[in-house]
């Protein structure tokens, strides 16, 4: 049986009520890489461990969406912090826990990227504008999600240069925020130009997968493939166990 993936939602109010949503590129790439995309609502913790508990996810995606409450980091938020959701903060970070605790693959793309690196113990910048010197742009309008918009320099010993063979890619970018100080058992593995974190991996790859990307691959893989690598290698992993 192919492995099945549990990707992360957001909750969106609409006029008709609350609705859970995400994007269905997160579903192709799974699909795409040999899994089986499963959505997972925002819900109670013990609801969300009985879940990883039953054994039928074998891999988690932890998707993008709103920020991470600055409290979880330790700070008050400042001005261009524009929505959070600690339902949502919350129920992620029990599931990473228990995720991290039976080794079960995890994969955290831009929001879940952030989301990774604060239960580390790290830190975000809460707006790379107003926080970074010197700062480029990485949240583009009126852009499409394919289109690739600056450049990320890859480490050699890393999972991405595995993937990509090559130390500068470009890539998609549609975030306000950063890691600032790096979560512990974590090593970063790629920057941008004036030196955010774009991507990290657990220091101990061969126990446990952990990957932080904090581009979004899912909307690149039908026009550019070679970034379907990363949910392939991810997928691979969830089939190892």
């Amino acid at each position: 049986m192919k492995p099945i993936i549990g990707i992360t939602t957001f909750r969106e109010k609409r006029e008709k009520g609350e609705y859970n949503a995400i994007n269905y590129s997160y579903a192709d790439a799974v699909i795409q890489a040999g899994g089986i995309p499963l959505f997972i609502p925002i819900m109670s913790d013990n609801l969300a461990l009985e879940m990883l508990e039953s054994e039928a996810i074998d891999g988690i995606i932890f998707s993008g969406g709103e920020d991470v409450a600055p409290r979880y980091y330790g700070e008050d938020p400042i001005l261009q912090v524009v929505g959070t959701d600690t339902k949502r903060d919350e129920m992620e970070f029990k599931i990473l826990e228990e995720a991290c605790r039976r080794k079960i693959p995890v994969l955290g793309i831009c929001r879940g990227h952030q989301l990774i690196n604060v239960a580390f113990d790290g830190t975000l910048y809460q707006d790379i504008d107003s926080q970074v010197q010197s700062a480029m742009g990485h949240h583009p309008n009126a852009i499409n999600r394919d289109e690739l918009y600056h450049s990320v320099n890859i480490k050699k010993d890393s999972i991405l240069h595995d993937i990509f063979e090559t130390e500068k890619i470009y890539v998609n970018s549609f975030h306000h925020q950063g890691v600032k100080k790096l979560g512990k058992g974590l090593k970063a593995t790629a920057f941008s130009c004036e030196g955010v974190v774009e991507a990290f991996e657990a220091i101990d790859m061969e126990e446990r997968f952990i990957l932080g990307i904090q581009w979004h691959p899912e909307n690149l893989i039908n026009r550019y493939p070679e970034f379907l690598g990363i949910f392939k290698k991810f997928v691979d992993r969830t089939k190892e166990r």
